[in-house]
């Protein structure tokens, strides 16, 4: 179905807005993307894999503007409050741990995926794979290429579930 789907978007002359968190489809079926985020719409300048990154970097962003700077003008914490903000860090990393380093683990495995899917569509570039001859090889990098394109849709997937959670904690965790 999602195919179809995506042989329909793509046979369209016609402009259309896409929201969706399947990458799959949006890697198939869009030329530009908009980065939709405070309150504004901008076009973003990259692909899904450099989104990924932009993000990871908000969310670390996110974590320094989450902590209390230090000024002049602030009252200093007394060194208890010091030492119980540090507690709260080290038990909210603690309790992270896990995601953070599967969300890690993950991230490698697209890494990896993608760079499997480049390498068999420049060996697919090869026009000398599309004679009857080597209709085996030409199968076999097909199967291969639909075999990454999907364990990578998996594997993004799971990041996205990860990286939900991860933003869930993290909001309860400031809010406590």
């Amino acid at each position: 179905m999602r195919e179809a789907l995506t042989l329909a978007l793509q046979s369209y002359e016609g402009a259309m807005v896409i929201v969706s968190h399947d990458r799959y489809l949006l890697r198939a079926t869009t030329d530009d993307l908009y980065l939709v985020h405070d309150q504004q719409v901008a076009p973003f300048d990259g692909d899904l894999n450099d989104y990924h990154k932009w993000l990871s970097e908000q969310q670390k962003a996110s974590r320094r503007e989450a902590k209390p700077e230090k000024t002049e003008k602030k009252i200093e914490h007394s060194q208890a409050a010091r030492k119980e903000q540090k507690r709260l860090d080290a038990e909210f990393r603690r309790q992270t741990a896990p995601i953070r380093k599967k969300i890690d683990k993950l991230e490698t495995q697209m890494t990896d995926l993608s760079a499997k899917i480049s390498e068999v569509e420049n060996a697919m570039a090869d026009v000398s794979l599309y004679t009857a001859e080597n209709k085996g090889k030409l199968n076999e990098l097909l199967m291969q290429q639909a075999e990454a394109k999907g364990k990578l849709e998996e594997v993004e997937l799971e990041w996205m579930e990860l990286q939900e959670q991860l933003e869930q904690m993290e909001t309860t965790f400031k809010t406590a």
